[in-house]
């Protein structure tokens, strides 16, 4: 009897180590994979099939949306774009009825305080009333709305006019350095793409969105 000689059967090929959560994924590979579509980020060592690099940041973005609750990047941007907005609009509301108070009537506080809002060493003199109005009016001037306040409202327009009708582009690099400044300055620490995980991202950004929320719900005064 002849029996067939079996083909050698091809032996499973080891699979490398690669990400597939945001608990252990830095946010600088998160953003090559998600920005240049290069799913090779999340290769930690060795060879990793595309099926599996797939399925793997599928689950990243998955746990991504799900860790930022209805926050996009854009929403996020236009919300860190209106705490800028708010602190301008805050800067030059509280110079307003200072300005009036000095129009009438001379305070030393209320001159250093003045100076400190809009930046100005410009004195105001009361025993000259000529020169008093002219360094008044300078800084009247600087706390008029800014170009930069304008700037930043015309953008959240832009932004708000896009979320609305459901036009968002692409997440870009410009979009997450941005997010990252922001919350660098919220939290007084330098925050790096390169030392922070998709997951403190998120737990992070969910804190400066909470910390605005307050900051807009608190009462005026």
């Amino acid at each position: 009897m002849n029996w067939k000689k079996k083909a050698p059967q091809p032996q499973p090929a080891t699979i490398g180590r690669y990400h597939s959560t945001i608990g252990t994924l830095p946010f600088t590979l998160f953003e090559r994979a998600i920005i240049d579509a290069d799913l090779s980020a999340l290769i930690i060592s060795g060879e990793v099939p595309e099926p599996q690099l797939l399925e793997a940041f599928d689950k990243i973005l998955s746990e991504y949306n799900e860790a930022l609750g209805s926050l996009d990047t854009a929403s996020l941007y236009l919300l860190a774009k209106t705490r800028e907005l708010c602190t301008l609009r805050a800067r030059r509301m509280q110079t307003e009825p200072i300005i009036e108070i000095l129009r009438t009537l001379y305070v030393p506080d209320l001159e250093k305080y003045l100076q400190r809002l809009t930046g100005l060493t410009a004195k105001l003199d009361p025993a000259n009333p000529v020169e008093y109005a002219k360094n008044l009016a300078r800084h009247e001037k600087r706390a008029a709305p800014s170009l930069k306040e304008r700037a930043v409202e015309i953008e959240m327009n832009g932004l708000e006019a896009r979320l609305a009708a459901r036009e968002q582009s692409a997440p870009t690099r410009e979009y997450f350095t941005t997010v990252f400044v922001n919350l660098s300055n919220h939290s007084g620490t330098h925050i790096t793409k390169d030392n922070t995980t998709v997951q403190e991202y998120c737990v992070r950004v969910k804190g400066l969105n909470k910390a605005i929320e307050q900051q807009q719900q608190s009462p005026k005064r």
